[in-house]
């Protein structure tokens, strides 16, 4: 019925792909919404095939045969096969993303303080 958090995995710079029963967790509510370049941090989907479509996505977007972007960084070193690169720059603005949403509490809290006498 209900999704774990989506958070540690959001601040280690992955994607998460979850079912739709989203509803108990505002950061997967909220983090559906967010995308770096054309990767959405949170992808909800219903079934199966949309499962692993989204997989392939995230796996086709963060990984790349260009050895020349110097943001990537090869997975299989000291091999003959095609490099296998992770664009590790989207990891890292993906980690901005949620650590720009940090310090929530502590604005709710101030906002209680400030506003407390008001009634």
């Amino acid at each position: 019925d209900k999704v774990h958090s989506v958070m540690e995995p959001l601040a280690c710079g992955c994607f998460v792909v979850t079912g739709p029963k989203i509803n108990n967790n505002r950061e997967a509510l909220l983090f559906k919404n967010i995308s770096v370049e054309n990767l959405t941090a949170v992808t909800v989907v219903n079934n199966s095939d949309e499962f692993t479509m989204a997989l392939n996505k995230i796996h086709n977007d963060l990984t790349s045969n260009d050895t020349k972007n110097s943001n990537l960084v090869n997975t299989q070193p000291n091999t003959n096969q095609d490099k296998h690169v992770i664009k590790y720059d989207l990891k890292k603005k993906l980690q901005e993303k949620v650590q720009s949403k940090q310090g929530a509490s502590s604005k709710v809290l101030a906002w209680i303080e400030r506003n407390q006498n008001l009634s």
